[in-house]
């Protein structure tokens, strides 16, 4: 699988061994994020045949596959990155848990089209986008036809690249701040895995242990999660609370948390919260006593703020 103008394309396709444990399908219906947006029936997966995607996000199926073992685990202990991402703005306890998932093409990324039709791939549809967007689409038919056809569309990259921009340059497939969708991806994940039970249903009352240490020692600023710069910065943060962690390490990393859907919906009230604690209760204590104090009133690492990536550049910086 490549990266560029076409998202990605298949060279072939082969199927892992996964979760020695199996997986485990579940549908949180009304519970998801998914249930009732508007950009039901556009949803964009890890993959250009978007019926797998949009056949799991459908009124009260919002269904995810996830591994067993995290589910059978009597505590979770999560270890992400201190980085940035594209789609969310950052990499941390939240965005992690994608990994928890056993088939990514059940994973909404982005909804296809504008703001201005409810969707967030482009942050907007001018004339040209159009263009690239029918461009994009005939060119994912063809990939999906054959082998044949998936070669050909390496070609078709190579030559959309030089016409339309590489995506490292050019904001599309919902890598910017407006990206409504991988937020709701992304807690519906940490919902299934806290509240999520072996024989595939949702227990509101049973919330699973849980830990994250997120590791700082070496960062990631700018184009994260893949192609951003190494950051020195000599931390490791540890919470019980993915959201409360979230926010810290944000506000470490010279962000404004709230400008972050991903940390600020995580606080939401919800049948299935993922985070209790109100955010003016957050206290952090370290070794370094410039970093002690409360969450909003502390300073960010020694290292200086993060670069974030420049589809959230002028957006989540702390002012």
């Amino acid at each position: 699988m490549w990266s560029g103008f076409l998202a990605h394309y298949i060279v072939k396709r082969e199927k892992l061994r996964g979760d020695p444990a199996g997986s485990i399908v579940f549908n949180l219906g009304e519970n998801s994020l998914f249930y009732k947006h508007p950009g039901e029936g556009r949803y964009y997966g890890a993959d250009y045949n978007t019926e797998i995607i949009n056949s799991h996000h459908f009124g009260q199926i919002q269904e995810y596959l996830i591994c067993a073992t995290p589910v059978l685990a009597d505590v979770f202990i999560n270890m992400p990155k201190l980085k940035t991402h594209k789609k969310t703005g950052v990499t941390l306890s939240l965005k992690n848990l994608v990994g928890i998932n056993a088939d990514k093409n059940w994973l909404p990324h982005h909804t296809e089209g504008s703001p201005g039709d409810g969707g967030d791939q482009y942050p907007n549809l001018s004339w040209w986008k159009k263009v690239e967007q029918k461009s994009v689409k005939l060119a994912q038919q063809i990939a999906l036809r054959s082998s044949v056809g998936a070669q050909l569309a390496k070609y078709l990259r190579r030559g959309g690249e030089k016409v339309f921009g590489d995506t490292s340059s050019v904001i599309r497939s919902g890598n910017w701040h407006g990206n409504n969708t991988t937020w709701r991806m992304v807690l519906d994940l940490n919902r299934c895995l806290l509240y999520g039970q072996p024989d595939g249903s949702i227990n509101p009352g049973k919330k699973k242990r849980y830990y994250s240490v997120i590791d700082g020692i070496i960062g990631m600023e700018g184009q994260g999660p893949m192609q951003g710069k190494a950051k020195m910065c000599g931390v490791v943060l540890v919470g019980t609370d993915p959201v409360v962690t979230d926010a810290v390490a944000a506000r470490l990393m010279g962000f404004d948390w709230e400008k972050i859907p991903v940390i600020r919906e995580g606080f939401a009230s919800h049948r299935l919260p993922i985070s209790l604690v109100e955010p003016g209760a957050i206290e952090i204590r370290s070794e370094l006593p410039e970093l002690n104090g409360m969450l909003n009133g502390i300073k960010g690492l020694p290292c200086g703020p993060f670069e974030p990536h420049p589809g959230w550049h002028s957006h989540i910086e702390l002012k």
